[in-house]
């Protein structure tokens, strides 16, 4: 315990060194500020209705209404209508809804609703409801999928647990654009209620149970193939 305060405190120390910054320690509560360039916090911290640059924060961390361009959070992140135009940071677990990101890295478990994310890396269990991300690369070994649209997934392999499944649970007419990779051959993938993959799967672990989920992401492929065909007459019978 007092390695990891001593970790925190290192990396608080590390980004105070940015000339200028707004520091600020134990509790701390911040609403209605405008273009601050650095705010940094080392304690429990609730920002509301603020624009910054660049902000750090070591504790619990809530935002409501916040537009950055580059955040780091270490601890519980809560957000709601939060934009970081740039880079975002978070370890610990995330839980939001309605967040707009270019790129976010995290170590810890994902939990969002209503939001995009451009590029997402991370480490732990990610569920997502009505969202939408670009591209996905993440170590973990559950994902859930919620009326979410995404692009490119990599799994990457635990080093911790080689052997372990890794699943993935396509719900409420989510859409997988492109491909599913999964990098320890140990993937599962559970279709339901309309979700689709329209790219390859890669790396699925051979059993019983994965043999009924090929099937389904085959038949998203034979749907494809059909609608091209269907698209291609049209074209032919418009031209006549």
């Amino acid at each position: 315990m007092i390695y990891r305060q001593f970790i925190l405190f290192f990396i608080f120390v590390f980004f105070s060194m940015q000339v200028g910054a707004d520091i600020y320690m134990g509790k701390t509560l911040i609403k209605n500020k405008k273009n601050i360039d650095v705010i940094e916090i080392l304690g429990p911290a609730y920002l509301k209705k603020t624009s910054v640059n660049f902000l750090v924060t070591v504790g619990p961390t809530k935002l409501n209404t916040i537009m950055a361009n580059k955040i780091f959070v270490t601890g519980p992140l809560n957000f709601q209508k939060l934009q970081v135009k740039k880079m975002g940071e978070v370890i610990g677990p995330v839980k939001g809804k309605q967040g707009d990101f270019l790129r976010l890295d995290i170590v810890g478990p994902v939990k969002i609703e209503e939001t995009h994310i451009g590029a997402l890396f991370m480490t732990g269990s990610l569920f997502a409801k009505k969202s939408t991300i670009e591209n996905l690369d993440i170590t973990s070994e559950k994902i859930v999928l919620k009326d979410t649209t995404i692009g490119n997934i990599i799994v990457r392999q635990s080093s911790k647990n080689k052997n372990k499944l890794q699943r993935i649970h396509l719900r409420q007419g989510s859409i997988v654009k492109g491909d599913v990779i999964f990098e320890s051959g140990n993937g599962y993938i559970d279709i339901k209620n309309s979700s689709k993959i329209y790219g390859k799967v890669k790396g699925l672990t051979k059993n019983r149970v994965q043999k009924r989920v090929v099937k389904e992401v085959n038949f998203s492929a034979f749907w494809r193939k059909l609608k091209k065909l269907w698209d291609s007459f049209k074209e032919k019978e418009s031209c006549v």
